[in-house]
């Protein structure tokens, strides 16, 4: 059993070779504690480069497809 503790966007710089220069690659990521109560984080979603800076209510949007539930 693994407890839930949250899921985040995560940014890295990293080079993308479609524009030839380092740019954000986003990410969602999970933060959880397993069974012997030690924190873990794991990659749920790749999402990549994006090509214009998402709104907020862009990534609520996609956070809340992601997680199946209505705003």
């Amino acid at each position: 059993m693994t407890y839930l503790c949250h899921m985040h966007f995560i940014s890295e710089t990293r080079y993308d070779t479609a524009k030839g220069c380092d740019d954000s690659y986003y990410r969602i990521k999970e933060s959880y504690r397993d069974v012997s109560g030690r924190s873990r984080t794991r990659i749920m979603l790749n999402i990549g480069f994006v090509s214009d800076e998402p709104s907020p209510e862009d990534l609520r949007d996609t956070g809340c497809t992601f997680l199946h539930v209505g705003p």
